[in-house]
């Protein structure tokens, strides 16, 4: 074989195939990220402060606006480490990110995992590192074999902070539950939902608070990934195919996936209202932040918090 066409340089190249493909997608959605956000996320993390990036979730591929908002945070912040004036002297590296271990495994369809496959070192060049994280459903119906065990992956992330890293999250449950029947198109898929269970989300604000550490939440809200993905085809459709169009035409008045990131606030902010019953904690939590990201949400897609914006 010649040298050009060695192993090695064939995967470097279909590599790099693969990460253009995705800078166009990702790059495709319309983002609002105004710089003063972004200036203070940034600052908090050369100041030492923890931060979570935390979104609404609508389809396998919201993790792709939260990459490219994590790579921003992450240049802003390390260009304010590299100064040497403040707190932080070691550089940030990236964000971890629960992902659903069926998704990793092929539980929940082959071409979703070679998605995830493909997408992996991209994510990774763009400060997101996905951990795999098993739960009840993808016990209950992606079968469980060769699943990663649960206390290592939450272990990782309940400890991010510690490493010095940050997490970013989408809320899993946000988004109506029987899509798959009911409709979807219609707009019932991207409505958001109240929730009142624990999570990973609320977990560590909890620990935080107790530890007496105030962490930066950065809300974001997501619009239109399942028109790129269709989370209920569970594949790349013609749908998806003309919505890429549509994002990419210079001339289109409005992009069919959008993505605003919200004033961020303090954990302690969060406290001033909070109820001491554990159970009601976790519910308030949830909603108070879901109401921040469906403000930044179109109508439509606010669901149960239509009436709360």
């Amino acid at each position: 074989m010649q040298e050009g066409y060695s192993p090695v340089k064939q995967a470097n190249l279909k590599q790099g195939l693969i990460d253009r493909a995705l800078n166009i997608i990702a790059n495709s959605v319309e983002m609002d990220f105004p710089q003063d956000t972004l200036r203070q996320t940034a600052l908090q993390i050369a100041s030492g402060i923890p931060v979570i990036l935390v979104s609404n979730h609508q389809s396998h591929v919201d993790v792709m606006p939260l990459a490219v908002i994590a790579n921003q945070v992450r240049r802003a912040a390390n260009d304010y480490i590299s100064t040497g004036k403040y707190p932080r002297k070691k550089a940030f590296s990236h964000f971890l990110c629960p992902m659903a271990s069926s998704v990793v495994t092929g539980g929940q369809t082959q071409d979703i995992t070679a998605g995830y496959i493909n997408t992996r070192d991209w994510l990774l060049k763009n400060g997101i590192v996905t951990v795999p994280v098993t739960r009840d459903r993808d016990i209950k119906y992606y079968g469980g074999q060769g699943l990663p065990p649960t206390i290592d992956s939450m272990r990782a992330l309940l400890t991010a902070f510690k490493d010095g890293h940050g997490l970013a999250i989408t809320i899993a449950g946000t988004v109506e539950e029987g899509r798959r029947k009911k409709g979807g198109r219609s707009g019932k898929r991207i409505g958001l939902k109240k929730l009142s269970s624990k999570n990973l989300l609320t977990e560590t604000v909890v620990r935080q608070h107790a530890a007496g550490i105030n962490t930066l939440i950065v809300p974001i809200a997501i619009s239109g990934t399942y028109l790129l993905f269709d989370p209920d085809e569970r594949k790349v459709t013609l749908s998806s195919v003309r919505t890429l169009v549509r994002n990419l035409v210079p001339f289109s008045l409005t992009k069919a996936t959008t993505v605003k990131v919200a004033q961020p606030i303090m954990t302690e902010e969060l406290w001033a209202d909070a109820p001491e019953d554990e159970a009601d904690l976790h519910t308030f939590l949830n909603n108070r932040l879901l109401v921040i990201i469906a403000s930044k949400l179109p109508p439509e897609a606010r669901g149960e918090f239509a009436n709360m914006v």
